[in-house]
């Protein structure tokens, strides 16, 4: 099964995940629109689709584990470890303040050669923390796998020299969005002056 920017598009606006207005990103800035990624799961439908598109976007890497970043990485990384039949490790931001008190949850061997799973890219500072957690346990994070690179560069960053790959960027369904007037009047505007400050 090989995605669409069409198909992409229709997920993000049948389950309300792409939101215009007003919002204040993690970083301070404000932008006109939103990727709520997290509703996905609540559409059973589109949830199994995109954890079949993340999971052959990863076949044939020959991965020993998944590796979801908390929180909005879970899900799909619990999909992708289910669909693949490989072990899913869990990764906080932060270590629990109690119990074993870990950045890691799961069980794994050293060596084992891990994709990297969230939502989205922006900076890419969540991701940075996953892999030097991962490496220290002494594990080779080889790829960091999203569903939208929302950075609005023309190619996406390495992150600690770990290639990201995406299923699209938010300029491609943005612009698909745009050209089939799937948007109203409003939305319009605002998208249209967003879109041209992203790399083609």
């Amino acid at each position: 099964m090989t995605t669409t920017i069409a198909e992409i598009t229709e997920l993000l606006l049948q389950t309300r995940a792409l939101k215009t207005g007003s919002f204040k990103l993690k970083d301070g800035s404000y932008s006109p629109f939103y990727l709520d990624l997290r509703v996905i799961p609540s559409y059973p439908s589109y949830f199994e689709k995109t954890v079949k598109w993340l999971s052959n976007s990863l076949r044939g890497l020959n991965i020993d584990a998944v590796a979801g970043i908390m929180s909005a990485g879970i899900p799909f990384a619990t999909g992708i470890s289910l669909e693949l039949g490989i072990p899913l490790i869990q990764v906080r931001k932060t270590p629990k303040g109690y119990g074993l008190s870990k950045l890691l949850e799961g069980e794994w061997e050293q060596g084992w050669k891990v994709a990297v799973v969230d939502d989205l890219i922006t900076s890419g500072s969540s991701k940075e923390m996953a892999i030097e957690a991962l490496r220290e346990a002494k594990l080779n994070p080889i790829r960091i796998q999203v569903l939208i690179d929302r950075t609005g560069k023309k190619s996406l960053p390495l992150v600690r020299g770990v290639p990201v790959n995406a299923l699209a960027r938010i300029q491609e369904i943005l612009a698909y969005g745009l050209e089939n007037e799937l948007f109203n009047e409003n939305e319009r505007k605002l998208l249209e002056g967003i879109l041209e400050k992203m790399d083609p």
